[in-house]
């Protein structure tokens, strides 16, 4: 019972430290690597073995096990899966602990007293600490991929410069009408320093009031760079406010990719504390500029563009 235990305690550790390290495994070199920590306890029966149980035999020990699980190549594989191994067994080592001191009783005295450590015990702390792990290792596995999918992203707009990061969005399908531009979607709040005071004051009063005026002072080239990108959503068609910058470079880890695109401004449309604050185009990333296919631009062409209604807190001065 006990080496039975003992496999079982080791065999989730492993596990455990696979998720943590994010390495993939194969379960019978998981089960190799648990059984040669059942055969490390076996030296406990024989007193001519107690060299293997100091210091630097345990480190060997965990390194030869670490190696049947996880393989040995390169150096610092093996080296990030034995300090894999060391935290989780804290982990589990707490776990018990501390279940034990929460199922303990009290001495009156305001102490608690540990029950002594039996087998159960440890399996069931050895349970909640699989499953906290468990859950840390896949929070921190949607992190990785999140991150995985953030560009740094420079908009060239009249000799400025805005470096962005943004998420590649993979269901971003939106295209310019005309041109066939792919769209990308940056918070307001990170264009205040690359756009024109004039460009700023239409953008402004759209998203404010959806109303669009480019007469007046309106310079014809800053006219020029509007671009009204009509969508579907689930709630109905809308129509969002963009323009044309000059260049889009986008750093990805084969080197920049330079692309003309069309940026489309939201405000607030992000989620709050996001670390990023943009949306990026898949088709930029991988192709850099690329226009849709002839079915998918008429598709877009075909949305009906319905002028959008001027709020009363706007009053008249849009129209």
């Amino acid at each position: 019972m006990f080496f039975l235990i003992n496999f079982i305690m080791n065999l989730a550790i492993l596990t455990a430290t696979a998720r943590l390290t994010g390495y993939r495994y194969k379960w019978w070199r998981l089960a190799a690597g648990a059984s040669l920590g059942v055969a490390y306890s076996f030296g406990n029966l024989f007193p001519l073995l107690d060299s293997i149980y100091s210091v630097p035999g345990k480190f060997t020990a965990t390194m030869v096990i670490a190696a049947a699980a996880f393989g040995c190549r390169p150096l610092s594989r093996l080296i990030r899966a034995v300090m894999g191994f060391y935290v989780i067994s804290l982990m589990f080592g707490g776990a018990v602990v501390g279940w034990m001191y929460f199922v303990g009783a009290s001495t009156g005295t305001g102490i608690y007293s540990a029950i002594r450590p039996q087998w159960p015990h440890i399996l069931i702390g050895g349970l909640v600490a699989a499953v906290a792990i468990s859950i840390i290792g896949r929070l921190r596995a949607l992190r990785h991929q999140e991150y995985a999918r953030l560009f740094k992203t420079e908009i060239v707009y009249k000799n400025r410069q805005r470096e962005i990061t943004m998420l590649l969005d993979t269901g971003n399908r939106l295209y310019s009408i005309g041109d066939a531009r792919p769209v990308i979607l940056a918070e307001r709040r990170e264009l205040a320093q690359l756009l024109d005071p004039e460009l700023q004051e239409v953008i402004d009063k759209y998203l404010k009031c959806g109303t669009l005026n480019i007469g007046g002072n309106i310079a014809s080239c800053v006219a020029e760079r509007l671009v009204l990108l009509p969508f579907r959503t689930i709630s109905g068609r809308k129509i969002l406010l963009g323009f044309r910058p000059d260049q889009i470079i986008i750093h990805t880890r084969q080197g920049p990719v330079i692309a003309e695109a069309v940026v489309g401004v939201c405000h607030n449309a992000l989620p709050f504390q996001a670390p990023y604050s943009g949306l990026l185009h898949p088709d930029l990333v991988e192709y850099g500029s690329v226009k849709p296919s002839s079915q998918t631009q008429s598709c877009r062409a075909s949305v009906i563009m319905q002028p959008l209604r001027e709020e009363n807190q706007c009053g008249s001065s849009g129209r």
